[in-house]
């Protein structure tokens, strides 16, 4: 069970993460989500371990939700693959309450976190090159309005309203 310090630090890594950091999050959250349910496998606790299961399907659906088909078909794809195919062998694993089948998903998790985390730092390195070689935003730029980035991208300010907010419980 998370203490207070515990999930205010998570609520403040959350709120000042960046989309590439929230992936992160998530993996990372699947993964202890896992390991609990196997521990309470072997505890013989079934509702605790219902209830891990449940988290990580509800993660799982997350990052299936985030998947953006139409900029990256192939990519969008591959992952969605993996994640419905890990939701079908967590529910396999509950039923048939099989730590076997619960130490592959957790496997497959942390090779996907340590996979997502080497994106995210080959992500960073491109933008800090990027940015060391972009001129300056204009001068005229009103920073209440648009967000203008160093490499002379647009941003609204307001965030994509297509994409509503999303509460997560970790």
């Amino acid at each position: 069970m998370p203490t207070e310090t515990t999930s205010t630090y998570l609520e403040e890594r959350i709120l000042s993460a960046t989309p590439l950091e929230l992936i992160e999050i998530l993996y990372d959250a699947a993964v202890d989500r896992v390991r609990a349910a196997r521990r309470h496998l072997k505890e013989g606790d079934a509702m605790a371990r219902s209830q891990a299961v449940s988290k990580t399907l509800e993660i799982l659906s997350e990052l299936s939700l985030a998947l953006k088909s139409e900029e990256a078909k192939d990519s969008a794809a591959t992952y969605s693959a993996i994640y419905l195919y890990l939701q079908r062998r967590l529910v396999e694993a509950h039923s048939k309450q099989s730590d076997d089948i619960f130490a592959e998903v957790e496997e497959m998790l942390g090779s996907v976190a340590e996979n997502w985390r080497g994106v995210k730092e080959l992500v960073q390195k491109s933008r800090v090159e990027m940015d060391a070689n972009s001129p300056e935003p204009p001068a005229e730029a009103d920073p209440t309005d648009i967000a203008y980035t160093k490499d002379a991208t647009v941003e609204s300010a307001a965030g994509d309203p297509a994409r509503p907010a999303r509460c997560w419980n970790l």
